[in-house]
């Protein structure tokens, strides 16, 4: 743990919602998918992993934090959301009625990366409203 952080009640807050949001990702990836919706850019279902998985790496490394540096943080906050995304796809191939995507994976990859990287500069960003 670092000198200057012990857990406070914001550590134990995110860690309640990066384990909720856990399951969470877990959950949706059991239930039968409702297809895809084409957005012209991307599909909506790509959004919605890209959405989830900011969170889930802003909420793991908002955890990690208290323990952590930054930059080793947001990397295990990377480590950590790519382990998820990847066993929530490999989950997928195995079930009838959903399909593993290397495609959901990269954006899982990537919304883990956005959000590790958007906690650790969060305080910066908004250090006045947050005194």
């Amino acid at each position: 743990m670092k000198d200057n952080m012990k857990p406070d009640r914001k550590f134990y807050v995110f860690l309640c919602l990066a384990i909720f949001e856990t399951f969470a990702l877990f959950w949706f990836s059991l239930i039968p998918s409702v297809g895809f919706v084409e957005t012209g850019f991307m599909r909506l279902g790509d959004l919605e992993h890209l959405t989830a998985y900011i969170l889930y790496g802003f909420l793991v490394y908002n955890v990690l934090k208290y323990f952590l540096d930054e930059k080793t943080g947001v990397l295990v906050s990377i480590v950590i959301g790519s382990f998820v995304g990847g066993l929530c796809e490999t989950i997928q191939l195995f079930l009838p009625y959903r399909a593993g995507d290397i495609i959901d994976f990269g954006i899982d990859v990537l919304g883990s990366f956005t959000g590790g990287f958007a906690g650790s500069k969060f305080k910066t960003l908004f250090q006045n409203i947050f005194k």
